[in-house]
């Protein structure tokens, strides 16, 4: 997750005012979370709207 969302972790860590560890292991405890429950049984829905519409929400929380 560093590597991929570094920037992003850093940014939510200074503005949270928390150690950049902390963001990332918060992170890494609920993407697979947020991912078991946007794919029921291993597979997309037909319907990815709530697909799109919580990975948006996950992207403004990074970028805020």
């Amino acid at each position: 997750l560093q590597k991929a969302l570094g920037s992003h972790i850093q940014q939510v860590a200074q503005q949270g005012n928390m150690p950049q560890g902390d963001v990332a292991n918060g992170l890494a405890a609920v993407l697979p979370m947020l991912i078991d429950k946007l794919t029921p049984q291993g597979t997309l829905p037909a319907d990815q709207g709530e697909v799109n519409s919580a990975l948006e929400m996950l992207k403004s929380k990074l970028a805020a």
